[in-house]
This record gives C-alpha cells, sequence and structure tokens, in this order.
C-alpha cells in the first residue's frame, strides 16, 4: 500500500478523450494545467486516496516484447526525462483514443499527472496517474442577486470517486514498473486494464491470497450453496476465514484438510472447481503461500452469506463467526404446511 503524506503532484494535463465508432474527436491540451494550492490539495486526495486501499500490483506486459506496450514506453520516457511530459500525456490520450471503439465506452475527460515522493514499502518514488472521468451528477448552483437566490441545475463530476486510473510507480523498469489500478465503472472489465494499459497482476503473496480467497467465496456460492444448502456454505466460509487468520502460510493440502475434512463428495469438487476456476481466469495457484493480513482484511469484510428467502424474510450470518452461526442454524421441513424452514438457536437477544 501507498502512503501519501508527502506527496504532490507536480504537473497535470487535462484532455476529453473521444469515441472511435461515434466519431467523437479528442480535445488534446497543448498546455500544462494550472494548479491553485487550494486545488491542489483537492486533486491530490481525489487522485491518489483510492489507492491506499489498493494490495493487488500490476506491471506493464506484452505479448511479444515489453518495449511495444505503448503505455510503458511513454511513462518510461517521463521518468527519464520529465521535460517530456506533455508530449507523453498526449501520446497516453492517443492511446486510450485508439481503444475506444466499443458502443458501451462513454466520453471522459483524462488526467495525466506526474506525482513527487510517494511512499510505497519505505521507498520514496514518483510516479505517473493515468485517470478518466466518465460519470456525470447533477448537482444545484445557489446564484445571489439583488431579489434573492436563484436555483440553477448543472452537470458535473463528483470528487468522491474517480472512475477509472492506474498509477504507476517508477520501480522495476525491467519488470514493467510496479503499477496499480482501479476501476468504478467496469462496464467492460477488458477495455482499460487487458486493452489499453496491458497489465497483469504480478503473482505474489497478496495476489495469491486475494484469489485463493475469491476462489473460496466463488466456490462456496456456485456449489455449496447450490448443491449442499446455506449452511454448509456458512460452515464451509467460516472454516475457510478462521484458517486463514491462524495460519501465516496457506498450503493448499492443509487448507483443504482442516476446511473441508473428509466429505470427499465435496474435496472432489473442490478440486475440480479450483481447476475450472484457475483456467478461466489465467491464475497459477501456488501450493503454498504466506498469507497477505491487509488482503485478507479486506476480503473478510466483503464475505457476505444471506440467506434470502421467498416470505420476505432475510437471515444474514455475521462474518466474523459464520462457523458458529452455522451450528445454530437448523433446516427443516414441516409435512404439514409443506414448506421448509429454519430453526434458529440462541440464548438471548442483543440490543
Amino acid at each position: 500500500m501507498i502512503n501519501i503524506n508527502r506527496a504532490y503532484i507536480s504537473k497535470v494535463t487535462l484532455h476529453r478523450v473521444g469515441h472511435q465508432l461515434r466519431e467523437e474527436k479528442n480535445i488534446v491540451a497543448q498546455d500544462l494545467m494550472p494548479i491553485t494550492e487550494q486545488l491542489d490539495e483537492v486533486l491530490r486526495d481525489y487522485f491518489l486516496n483510492p489507492f491506499k486501499r489498493e494490495n493487488s500490483l500490476y506491471h506493464f506486459t506484452h505479448h511479444a516484447d515489453l518495449s511495444l506496450n505503448e503505455v510503458y514506453n511513454y511513462c518510461k520516457e517521463v521518468f527519464e526525462d520529465e521535460s517530456l511530459f506533455l508530449d507523453a500525456s498526449q501520446n497516453i490520450l492517443n492511446a486510450l483514443y485508439q481503444q475506444s471503439n466499443h458502443p458501451s465506452i462513454k466520453l471522459g475527460e483524462l488526467f495525466v499527472v506526474h506525482f513527487g515522493d510517494i511512499n510505497y514499502e519505505e521507498q520514496i518514488v514518483e510516479a505517473i496517474g493515468i485517470f478518466k472521468v466518465e460519470r456525470k451528477n447533477k448537482f444545484f448552483k445557489f446564484i445571489q442577486h439583488e431579489q434573492g437566490l436563484e436555483l440553477e441545475l448543472q452537470n458535473g463530476f463528483s470528487v468522491q470517486k474517480i472512475d477509472k486510473g492506474a498509477l504507476v510507480l517508477n520501480i522495476d523498469e525491467g519488470g514493467g514498473f510496479k503499477v496499480l489500478s482501479i476501476d468504478n465503472n467496469n462496464y467492460d472489465a477488458a477495455y482499460w486494464k487487458k486493452q489499453f494499459l496491458k497489465i497483469e497482476y504480478i503473482n505474489n503473496n497478496n495476489y495469491q491470497t486475494d484469489q485463493y480467497l475469491e476462489l473460496c467465496t466463488n466456490f462456496s456460492n456456485s456449489i455449496l450453496a447450490n448443491d449442499y444448502g446455506k449452511e454448509k456454505q456458512a460452515e464451509f466460509l467460516g472454516n475457510t476465514l478462521r484458517y486463514f487468520a491462524e495460519n501465516p502460510m496457506v498450503e493448499d493440502l492443509g487448507f483443504q484438510e482442516e476446511v473441508i475434512g473428509e466429505e470427499k463428495e465435496i474435496v472432489e469438487a473442490f478440486k475440480e472447481y479450483k481447476k475450472d476456476y484457475s483456467e478461466a481466469n489465467e491464475v497459477q495457484f501456488w501450493d503454498a503461500f504466506e498469507v497477505s493480513q491487509p488482503v485478507f482484511k479486506q476480503k473478510k469484510k466483503k464475505i457476505k452469506t444471506e440467506i434470502k428467502l421467498d416470505t420476505k424474510i432475510k437471515i444474514i450470518l455475521d462474518s466474523n463467526s459464520l462457523e458458529e452461526a452455522a451450528e445454530n442454524l437448523e433446516k427443516g421441513f414441516d409435512e404439514k404446511k409443506k414448506m421448509n424452514y429454519y430453526k434458529v438457536y440462541f440464548t438471548q437477544e442483543l440490543d
């Protein structure tokens, strides 16, 4: 994760990226964007705050040779000679425009930013940020006159959440730099990361932790919940979270033995699902890896188990103690009503 306490904006350009199919042209900045002290503070937080919670690292790639990756080359040029920043930002705009050829891709503003003094793992580095802003929101503007106030409805961009962004850290040039990326408007998953940036995950402990927990979550939703019931799903997820919390290292065989146990049918289903997941997502799982605690804490917050019933009742199981929750939940069938039911055991109600 990055620390931005000392970070500052060195240079910024603001372009508009068009759309090839709709024949919308780019608006190309011919000079750097002037920044006031107040604007600098707002923009710095707007651009960098989303990355403070990002643990997954990427790097630039190319199927033939890294030197053929356009965005990688433009970033490399700036890191070598900062005076080339304006030209490089215009080239980055054109590279994005070349990938703006799908009907669902939106018109948007493109910021290219040069940052100084970003702290990444105790290293103070420079970075290049590439940010596309797409979603406009309606807001009120109040205009004061002698007769009173006038209300005007306008469209603009929120400073609360960036749509798409990449932060290229000047670390490991030969390996394609270290890149952080976000996409909060994911209408086309391939457009930003694969087609434009051409980045791939760096296969490290963070990535292994993230993908293994994603595998377990998807397996519980797709297989366990449907074929074995919500109680079995909750039990599996509870055991998974406990295993990651108690073991600094995850060993694939040890995980299966401790979390799934001797239920051979589920063990085989897990192995088959893992194989399919690996192929579909191009993930090469290690036999053992060190648990990344920041990633585990983030993923744990996102694991929610809900039982939604057709009688307008929802049972929410606590992700911090799924195993215990599952033990106090019993499913049955009422012959008289010809309906399924859940029986919940508890000692007392909590406020």
